[in-house]
């Protein structure tokens, strides 16, 4: 268990309530959380690389949990969530190249996606340069809230260093008036993430 706990533990500004939102305060909202387990990262480590003439990588996150505690100690009272992966399966990927991906996981499957930590000019491999202006960025894209908010995935993860892990969430993305939170203890529009602890897909 002490091991588990060593996992890379990432959270996003727009995850917590109050802050990066123009000042304004999320309401009710709590802080969520992402921790990559042990058995998961080790196999993101060994899968990460450093060639800079590489295309970016996607996952199905087929094993997670997630747990809602009670820390708020004033009024109004709130909850916080922790979400945990425990297994991650490569994803069927149609098309990528140095700064993005098309893949899909199976509907209510979270996906995760790696960021290369390279800078490139457009999508030609063979400018591309370790490090520069736009390397090891661990920031979701529109294209990525779009998506998540899309499939009614309770979070995605971008990877953006062999042990650095970045959770994100639909209510981090406002661009449409009806991307609202996503409650993982209810059913959504296209999930099936309601109700049980450990999520099982079929690969």
């Amino acid at each position: 268990m002490r091991g588990q706990w060593r996992a890379v533990l990432v959270w996003g500004c727009g995850a917590v309530a109050g802050v990066c939102m123009g000042g304004r305060r999320a309401g009710a909202q709590g802080v969520k959380l992402g921790v990559v387990m042990d058995a998961p990262r080790a196999v993101l480590e060994q899968a990460w690389s450093e060639d800079p003439r590489q295309i970016e990588r996607a996952y199905c996150v087929t094993h997670w949990s997630f747990g809602v505690y009670h820390v708020s100690r004033t009024i109004p009272r709130q909850d916080d969530t922790v979400f945990r992966v425990f297994k991650v399966e490569p994803a069927s990927v149609v098309k990528a190249g140095p700064a993005s991906a098309e893949f899909e996981c199976p509907v209510g499957v979270p996906e995760l996606h790696i960021h290369t930590p390279t800078t490139c000019a457009g999508d030609n491999l063979d400018t591309c340069v370790l490090g520069g202006l736009n390397a090891f960025s661990c920031q979701p894209s529109r294209g990525d809230l779009e998506k998540l908010t899309d499939r009614g995935d309770a979070f995605g993860v971008v990877q953006c260093d062999r042990r650095a892990f970045r959770f994100y969430f639909a209510s981090e993305y406002l661009g449409r008036q009806n991307a609202a939170d996503v409650d993982p203890r209810r059913p959504h529009a296209r999930g099936k993430n309601a109700g049980a602890d450990v999520r099982k897909a079929p690969m």
